[in-house]
């Protein structure tokens, strides 16, 4: 399958050289802290350079490594601080985990499967409700008619650990 992300890598780091020596110059002195334990100089020459560690960048670090493709994922801060802009897994997602084979950490990872996902409207936190929509529950054990995955409610605060982890099992994955 072709990968989706290809926008955000660059073949080399001699890229950087093409777009300027102010980006050269950031990309070579970026701070390389996906992991708060983790800082290390970039090297001169890369095959593939991911940056940004967000799901995105982790999960092309994930397909590279399962692929045995070296690549270096660099992040500019070190997102423990991250606001989760995400809480489900969507369907395609979830194809890739399986792949991996994921899925199961993914779907139990998230939320219970009897955990109400409804939208209530209140006029306080200690008021009247206003309205609700009810919406079922996220995911579930049985295939789609379209894919064998269902989208998981699943929060990037738990999402990103994971993929992490299965990146970084890779030994040609620098994080």
């Amino acid at each position: 399958a072709p990968l989706a992300f290809a926008w955000m890598i660059w073949p080399s780091l001699d890229c950087a050289a093409k777009l300027g020596k102010e980006a050269s110059h950031r990309v070579r002195h970026a701070s390389v802290r996906t992991m708060p334990e983790t800082h290390t100089e970039l090297p001169n020459h890369v095959p593939v350079l991911i940056v940004g560690a967000g799901p995105v960048g982790l999960a092309l670090a994930a397909e590279l490594g399962w692929r045995g493709v070296p690549c270096l994922v660099v992040e500019q801060g070190d997102r423990s601080n991250e606001i989760p802009r995400t809480n489900a897994v969507g369907v395609r997602t979830m194809e890739f985990c399986r792949r991996w084979g994921g899925a199961d950490r993914v779907r139990d990872a998230g939320f219970a499967p009897d955990y109400p996902h409804d939208f209530v409207y209140v006029t306080s936190i200690t008021g009247y409700e206003i309205a609700r929509v009810n919406r079922p529950t996220h995911g579930g054990v049985k295939p789609s008619p379209v894919s064998p995955e269902r989208a998981q409610r699943c929060n990037q605060l738990w999402f990103d650990p994971i993929l992490r982890a299965f990146a970084g099992s890779f030994p040609r994955v620098r994080l």
